[in-house]
């Protein structure tokens, strides 16, 4: 019996991993700060910086290597954006340069800080990436991160890189077409990299676009990073990141759209409510500058907030719900204008439904548009009760869900 039960654990173990005879070649588009993000600095001006930082070093990991961030105000310095109200422009502090490592990998979008023991709570594609290579996907070849720098919105040149990436994959593969997965902010990002694209050049590579976790419109955590810093599994205090993310595009691009929360509640104070459609003025009044110039930069001018085009593709959408998540704040005191680098603790957080941290409209919002305009037949909607985040991402459904798409036979 103990033979027998060996032996049909082997052939489980072995037809579970085996490879693909035919597979689409897969291109993982991450969340914000799911990219490995490497830095230089050049003689940065003086002043610029604390005298206590360097102004100049080499090429380095900046993001994410815990055992480096240790001094706040450097790392702040170095990785917060400055912005440009005449021409509603971001730039990095001057002498400073920011890469995705071995782009054309999956590298950057594997795991944050390969180190262990921070690797074991850095992951980020990494279950995927382990099981595509089980069922004999290649790293470079027939799979591939589009990872980028998440501090900034989507770019048309990011999106031509992406471009190059994916047609060499698919001529590799003798034109078998590209499974897109995209998670968190990944999911608006890679429909920005589909419409810029086009619909021609969808239809002749791309497959399937699978995303998980989705942040399509948004959500009120963006807010509360504004406040009260990250809130991740990333093991570094939340405080820590606050007045840091107030100067990164991609916090203001994650922002509560109002589309797909009308009238609602975004945060009370004892004298008046903020809707989301009044979240400008909710920042305003906290202090913040510039308000609506920074959050139409993030766009780049390419309006696709309402989702109105289907991606031209089948969909499937992998959704955590049955979490708590914050929907919106009170609090106890009226709100003061002042420095926006100051303490905007709120006293009270308001939960929803959701995964935790994007709210189940958002979560649902872009699926729902396709499937009201006649695309229903098109659209698998998953949902994953109890499933976090970044959990979700991480999942063993998840992976075996991409892997079963991904293999032909």
């Amino acid at each position: 019996m103990n033979r027998l039960l060996l032996v049909l654990s082997l052939v489980v173990f072995v037809s579970c991993n085996a490879a693909c005879n035919s597979h689409h070649p897969v291109a993982m588009f991450p969340g914000i700060i799911g990219t490995i993000l490497n830095g230089k600095a050049n003689n940065i001006p003086s002043g610029r910086i604390p005298s206590s930082c360097a102004r100049s070093f080499d090429e380095m990991r900046v993001w994410i290597n815990i055992g480096k961030i240790v001094d706040y105000s450097c790392f702040k310095s170095y990785f917060s954006q400055d912005f440009y109200p005449k021409t509603c422009t971001w730039s990095d502090l001057p002498g400073m340069t920011y890469n995705v490592p071995q782009w054309g990998s999956t590298y950057s979008v594997d795991t944050l800080d390969p180190a262990a023991p921070a690797s074991l709570v850095t992951t980020c594609f990494h279950n995927v990436i382990n099981g595509l290579k089980k069922v004999g996907y290649v790293d470079g070849q027939d799979m591939t991160g589009c990872g980028y720098d998440w501090r900034q919105g989507p770019s048309r040149e990011w999106a031509e890189k992406c471009r190059v990436l994916i047609e060499s994959m698919v001529n590799r593969q003798n034109g078998k077409k590209a499974i897109i997965v995209g998670h968190s902010m990944g999911a608006p990002f890679s429909y920005f990299f589909l419409r810029t694209m086009g619909s021609d050049w969808v239809s002749k590579y791309i497959h399937k676009y699978i995303v998980v976790s989705p942040a399509w419109a948004g959500a009120t955590k963006a807010l509360d990073f504004m406040i009260d810093g990250l809130d991740s599994s990333i093991p570094i205090g939340g405080k820590f990141f606050a007045p840091m993310c107030r100067h990164l595009p991609s916090v203001w691009f994650l922002l509560p759209w109002e589309d797909a929360f009308q009238n609602m509640v975004l945060a009370t104070t004892p004298s008046r409510n903020y809707t989301f459609s009044q979240v400008n003025k909710l920042l305003e009044d906290l202090g913040a500058e510039y308000v609506s110039q920074k959050r139409q930069s993030v766009f780049n001018g390419f309006d696709y907030k309402k989702y109105s085009v289907f991606p031209g593709v089948p969909v499937i959408s992998v959704i955590g719900k049955g979490v708590k998540t914050t929907q919106s704040l009170m609090y106890t005191k009226d709100i003061v204008k002042g420095d926006p680098e100051g303490d905007w603790t709120s006293e009270k957080i308001v939960t929803g439904d959701g995964d935790g941290t994007v709210p189940i409209k958002s979560l649902e919002y872009a699926t729902n548009k396709w499937s009201e305009s006649g695309h229903s037949g098109s659209i698998k909607v998953k949902y994953m009760s109890g499933a976090g985040h970044v959990e979700a991402l991480r999942s063993s459904e998840f992976v075996q869900l991409v892997v079963g798409e991904a293999c032909d036979s």
